[in-house]
């Protein structure tokens, strides 16, 4: 992983990048010039990120998303109406929740973007379902962003519901489903402490209905406090999935030794799945906290110690899938308490240097934890049996 940070037109790139053959993978966390008001900040980082995508030197190319972190986002959802068109980073997907940055800052950004030297390759965009498919080789890649329940008077254990069977709608629309081609999702919880129950529920008893069970596997997830838009909505959802891989290039994260499988304590979902292609492997690590083999929150009230222990479960789930730090192409970082931020940022900036990264507010679902931390590793992995990315 290759890992640079740039400076354009006043805002901070810190980028990765994963060349292999002829795809070029390309990740950038985006933060503004924090003096400027809300709509200098937007503005700062679509004309930097049109800037830095336009100056890559790569026949086919394309930005596949935008997750925008504001920090009000009540106030500030308008003002992605407003922004001047020539200034929009228009291409790809836009997703919005508040999930406040923790640098000074009134939004950052996260972006990814695929470059291919040789290849071309398609993409449909359904705008009014939030979609993006890009088809390349045998695979296409789908990206559902800002999935929001179609009952906002509904309690969260039916708003869950109402998100999954639209992503089971979605996917269905591109020849794939959640049970067989979604590796990863990230689900956002208004109100974290009275309604993540209600998610437990929805998501165990949906996945049994499609038959995702312990038996066989779940989903990498991220379960996180964040806000959208409309204020009666207590659930919404990004997710990604992949059409025309086989159940052989997916594996799913263990370390026993570290952590318990989630079912253990009630709920659903992957410490981490990894998807190999024939070319490299994407390594997800879902959202990991403070916490034993026994399910038991480690450190209570301590959060650099927690920390320590969050970043040793998280190099222990990419050890079993060949990777390591210097793998990690991005990272979102959530804390409780803003006032752990600096403690936070000292510890994620020395123990992951030049990897992407972002601090944000956003409670864990279970109050005990006071950070927790998500990652994408991307390693090399040639096998000719299968098609590359």
């Amino acid at each position: 992983m290759l890992y640079q940070k740039q400076c354009i037109h006043n805002a901070e790139l810190q980028i990765s990048i994963f060349q292999h053959r002829n795809t070029t993978e390309i990740h950038l966390i985006v933060h503004p010039d924090s003096a400027q008001s809300f709509q200098d900040q937007l503005r700062q980082i679509n004309i930097s990120l049109w800037a830095y995508y336009n100056d890559l030197d790569a026949p086919f190319k394309t930005a596949v998303f935008t997750r925008y972190f504001v920090s009000d986002i009540m106030n500030q959802e308008e003002g992605f109406h407003t922004v001047n068109k020539g200034d929009d980073f228009a291409l790809g997907l836009r997703s919005l929740i508040q999930q406040p940055p923790l640098n000074g800052n009134k939004i950052s950004a996260w972006t990814y973007i695929i470059c291919d030297a040789k290849t071309p390759f398609e993409w449909v965009q359904n705008s009014a379902a939030n979609t993006f498919a890009l088809k390349k080789g045998p695979y296409l890649h789908i990206w559902n962003l800002n999935i929001t329940p179609k009952n906002s008077d509904e309690n969260s254990c039916e708003q869950t519901r109402s998100c999954l069977e639209q992503l089971e709608s979605l996917t269905s629309g591109y020849q794939a489903n959640i049970r067989d081609n979604c590796l990863r999702t990230w689900i956002y919880v208004r109100d974290i402490d009275h309604n993540y129950s209600g998610v437990v529920n929805a998501r165990k008893s949906y996945f049994n209905s499609i038959g995702l069970t312990q038996d066989t596997h779940y989903i990498a997830s991220t379960g996180i406090e964040g806000k959208t838009y409309a204020p009666g909505n207590t659930v919404a959802m990004d997710a990604y999935s992949v059409s025309g891989i086989s159940p052989s290039q997916v594996s799913h994260l263990s370390a026993p030794d570290y952590l318990n499988p989630t079912y253990e304590y009630g709920v659903t979902f992957e410490r981490g799945t990894a998807l190999h292609f024939g070319d490299r492997k994407h390594v997800y690590i879902s959202g990991t906290a403070s916490i034993n083999n026994k399910g038991e929150i480690l450190y209570p009230n301590d959060t650099l110690k927690q920390c320590e222990r969050t970043a040793e479960n998280i190099s222990a789930l990419l050890a079993k899938a060949g990777a390591a730090f210097k793998h990690i192409a991005q990272m979102i970082v959530y804390i409780r308490d803003p006032s752990d931020s600096s403690t936070v940022q000292t510890f994620v900036d020395q123990v992951f240097p030049g990897v992407p990264k972002l601090v944000t507010l956003a409670p864990v679902c279970r109050p005990g934890w006071l950070v927790e931390m998500e990652c994408l590793a991307v390693t090399e992995d040639t096998r000719d049996t299968i098609a590359p990315f």
